[in-house]
């Protein structure tokens, strides 16, 4: 394996289109294992960037059709996708970008993402080892590259239901709950996700109305 010192953040700052990227991938590769992680907190009534470092083992990166021996693949394709499996627990002490140390804990997570969702309900408390793709798509690991999945196993929806899943740039929320309204289409009341290390949070909306869908996605 290949180890590296760098953090997962970058990834998730690049913007995503399904239909861009259907037919893109990468060859084969060595698993990557990462020596460190970054993740975002809460303390004290400010928000910190946090890096810390990782055993060997506890954060590895596979690429896109790398066999990771745990079954991550599309259903349709049977094709690896890009995904990390992460297995070091919290709490872990590192440094801010200012240079001071701090300490990564669940509640000061979960205290970063409450306020990042101000107005939503929290239903779960933070996860690191999953991202809103892993949440969404129910693979429950830290997918990197969605573009295999939504190829393989997901099509533009043709009516807004609950269980569709809203691609949006960079990220990905779970339409949990519809309006019956009096309109010709259906509009979202609820819906459910997870950003990056978060916990699971869940928006509503009042019904006649609620909101409209943003480029739904159905199961094939």
């Amino acid at each position: 394996m290949i180890s590296k010192l760098l953090s997962r953040v970058p990834y998730f700052l690049v913007a995503f289109v399904p239909s861009a990227i259907l037919l893109y991938g990468h060859s084969c590769l060595a698993a990557t294992t990462w020596t460190s992680d970054t993740i975002e907190i809460r303390e004290g009534g400010k928000d910190y960037e946090v890096i810390f470092s990782v055993a060997s083992g506890e954060l590895v990166e596979y690429s896109n059709g790398e066999n990771c021996t745990q079954g991550h693949k599309t259903a349709n394709g049977g094709r690896y996708y890009n995904h990390f499996h992460t297995t070091y627990a919290l709490p872990k002490t590192g440094i801010d970008t200012d240079g001071n140390p701090r300490t990564v804990t669940n509640a000061k997570i979960d205290a970063y993402w409450d306020n990042y969702y101000a107005g939503y309900a929290r239903t779960a408390g933070s996860d690191h080892t999953c991202n809103c793709w892993g949440y969404a798509f129910g693979s429950n690991v830290w997918v990197n590259d969605p573009s295999f999945i939504y190829a393989d196993d997901y099509q533009g929806a043709t009516a807004t239901k609950v269980g569709n899943l809203e691609a949006l740039s960079g990220h990905v929320r779970k339409i949990t709950k519809i309006c019956d309204n009096v309109e010709a289409d259906d509009y979202v009341a609820a819906s459910e996700e997870k950003n990056r290390y978060s916990g699971l949070y869940k928006g509503t909306w009042a019904c006649p109305g609620g909101r409209s869908g943003y480029n739904m996605q159905e199961q094939k």
